[in-house]
């Protein structure tokens, strides 16, 4: 994969009792063999905050396409717990 660009997620409305998705814009790159001049277009995003110690980085697990988020959380909470790490 080739990412065009960096994208944060807002900080408000983040956290244990915000929302469970947010939209990010994302665009193809222009080597990837996307339409050419493709707009960014808002996507949803699942994701779950786990908190661990702010001082280090976070850690960002993505899953593929097969599975369901269910599956993932266990593996998050325990990456978080045994690192130390934000999720």
């Amino acid at each position: 994969l080739r990412w065009t660009r960096a994208w944060r997620l807002p900080r408000e409305g983040l956290g244990p009792h915000g929302p469970s998705f947010a939209r990010v814009p994302v665009a193809p790159s222009s080597s990837s063999g996307g339409r050419g001049g493709a707009e960014p277009r808002p996507l949803p995003l699942s994701y779950r905050l786990l908190d661990g110690e702010a001082a280090l980085p976070a850690v960002v697990f993505l899953h593929g396409l097969f599975g369901s988020k269910t599956n993932f959380n266990s593996i998050a909470k325990i990456l978080a717990q045994q690192t130390g790490r934000r999720g």
